[in-house]
């Protein structure tokens, strides 16, 4: 079923917590179908997340060469390289905006059977992964990115390096007033640290073998550890070109 699309980027500055594959299968798959559809009736879409069509589930739909593929409780592993992605931001009002992120990266996510999956994602498909990825984590584009309409597009490419490098400063000095809020806020930093924990467990950097003392954690962390310990394949890498034109 098509679904609207909210043109009300503070509807998606909350966290969407890992969705149970298991156990809320049948909502799983309503939310790939809707997704899907969606994009099928909005052809100029690179990709889409369920929240962003009224669906609090941490999945992602991106079109490529061969169809459109979605993306379950997505992570990234592996960054490499540096650009400027420019992405059409739907809950913008289909406004421009460019950020930057790693030209190549490792996406690490589960398939809409719950098989877990990994794979490399360069220039478009990377941005696009990133930009997704960043919404499902609670942050809009308007909170990194930079709005660029027809005049930026026509000025030269100095005029266009001294407009990036104005806004990558902002962007730091942004980011050091924001650690400095996180340090100080209790709930903020327990967030932080628990986004952290699962991005560890998911890259191999932490094992859920050592994690002998599950009670301090928090029910969506207990049951990504569960998952984690059902799971852990020897996933191969493949490379996704997202579809051009």
């Amino acid at each position: 079923m098509e679904r609207k699309i909210t043109t009300d980027a503070g509807k998606l500055a909350e966290r969407i917590d890992e969705t149970d594959v298991k156990n809320d299968i049948k909502d799983v798959e309503a939310a790939i179908l809707d997704l899907k559809d969606t994009m099928e009736a909005n052809a100029s879409l690179l990709c889409l997340s369920a929240p962003q069509i009224g669906l609090p589930m941490r999945i992602f739909a991106m079109r490529f060469g061969d169809g459109i593929r979605t993306f379950i409780n997505p992570m990234i592993s592996k960054r490499e390289g540096f650009m400027f992605a420019t992405v059409s931001c739907p809950e913008y009002g289909n406004r421009e905006y460019i950020f930057p992120c790693s030209s190549r990266i490792i996406g690490i996510y589960q398939k809409d059977t719950g098989a877990p999956e990994q794979n490399q994602f360069s220039d478009e498909a990377a941005g696009a992964f990133q930009y997704m990825t960043n919404l499902l984590d609670g942050a809009p584009m308007g909170d990194y990115g930079l709005q660029i309409d027809d005049d930026f597009k026509k000025a030269s490419k100095d005029e266009q390096d001294e407009v990036l490098k104005a806004f990558m400063d902002s962007l730091k000095s942004r980011s050091d007033i924001l650690q400095k809020e996180i340090a100080g806020s209790k709930s903020l930093s327990d967030i932080s640290k628990g986004i952290e924990f699962m991005r560890k467990i998911q890259t191999g950097e932490v094992k859920t073998e050592l994690m002998l003392d599950s009670s301090k954690l928090n029910r969506a962390q207990r049951r990504f550890l569960a998952q984690e310990k059902a799971k852990k394949p020897d996933l191969p890498i493949d490379t996704y070109e997202p579809k051009k034109g």
